[in-house]
């Protein structure tokens, strides 16, 4: 991803196939359950003004790098072929509300 240093990419991709290695894949699956409640529950907080955005920001690397296993895990093929298909639907609705709040 582009917003990750060369370095910080690198050292993701090592650590996230090391993890699935050492930890398995179910462990792995547990774990990107767990991180994801956790960074939804901080996000839950903005309704009721309680956010941390520091928090947001730490709950959401940690999913960031849950992704990375996970991707890893379901092998490029199958990821890219899911993210175009999520990206052509994403573009088909981006495209809709953009005419609606241009009219």
């Amino acid at each position: 991803m582009t917003m990750l240093t060369k370095e910080n990419a690198d050292k993701l991709d090592d650590l996230a196939q090391r993890a699935i290695d050492c930890w398995g894949v179910p462990a792995q699956f547990g774990m990107v359950k767990e991180e994801c409640l956790e960074l939804a529950l901080e996000v839950q907080r903005i309704d009721r003004g309680r956010h941390d955005d520091e928090k947001i920001l730490e709950e959401s690397v940690d999913v960031y790098i849950m992704m990375k296993e996970m991707f890893i895990i379901f092998g490029p093929d199958r990821v890219n072929a899911m993210m175009a298909k999520k990206l052509g639907k994403f573009e088909s609705h981006l495209a809709k509300s953009e005419k609606k709040e241009a009219a």
